[in-house]
């Protein structure tokens, strides 16, 4: 993790008019607000219509790491004013799932900001949030597994697919969340798996909502995460 909590954010706020294109380093940057990014087909299209499969996810960056579906039963599904009035990517759970391509700088550990919301009835149950490094790597993969050893049950998010093991975020279940950390190492696959992972064991069952991602190519300093955190709190009305 960054080592940052979100008691940093009320040191510093944003304007309406900031963007993450304003900090060096933004190699990713996937809004689903923005309806022209949610394409009906893999070779761009037009944006897709409510409640319709999203084949390609337009990367806002410049960079043209746009995430992309291929096949139409795995698509995340376009959600109309699903969150803070909204759009986002809906993925089921099951075996929906978008993959980006990212270049690596050698020796460098991104960072990744992401907006999420994971909706479920059932107590215990877990799943990727994204995985990073594709089959049998298992880099960087968050995982979600519903606990009863709270109060109300809570999604733990660990950082390796493999144990479990490493750093672990709490939040809370059935509402919006922003998580921001930096990558386990600065591996050389590009692949990011979106709303679920290679292992397919490794399912949620429960639909996963994705409403921003952005990934740095090299850490921001530590009043820009603050500005960052600030931008996607507000945008998403995110109150944790």
């Amino acid at each position: 993790m960054l080592g940052l909590g979100t008691s940093l954010v009320g040191e510093r706020t944003v304007g309406q008019d900031f963007s993450p294109g304003s900090i060096a380093g933004l190699a990713l940057w996937l809004d689903a607000s923005d309806s022209s990014t949610l394409l009906n087909a893999a070779s761009e299209g037009s944006p897709a219509a409510p409640d319709d499969p999203v084949f390609r996810w337009l990367d806002k960056s410049g960079n043209r790491n746009d995430a992309v579906q291929t096949t139409l039963n795995q698509c995340g599904l376009r959600r109309t004013a699903a969150q803070h009035g909204l759009d986002v990517v809906e993925f089921d759970g099951s075996n929906d799932n978008m993959i980006a391509n990212i270049p690596q700088i050698a020796g460098v550990q991104p960072v990744i900001f992401v907006v999420w919301k994971y909706s479920a009835a059932e107590v215990i149950s877990y799943g990727a949030l994204f995985e990073h490094g594709g089959a049998g790597a298992r880099l960087n993969a968050y995982f979600v597994v519903l606990s009863t050893s709270f109060d109300q049950p809570q999604p733990m998010l660990f950082r390796n697919l493999t144990d479990l093991s490493g750093s672990v975020n709490v939040a809370p279940i059935n509402a919006c969340n922003v998580l921001a950390y930096q990558t386990l190492s600065a591996s050389e696959d590009t692949n990011y798996k979106l709303g679920g992972c290679w292992e397919s064991a490794f399912t949620m069952g429960d639909p996963l909502r994705l409403s921003e991602m952005l990934i740095y190519s090299a850490p921001p300093s530590i009043r820009d995460v603050q500005k960052l955190i600030a931008y996607l709190m507000a945008k998403w009305g995110v109150s944790q």
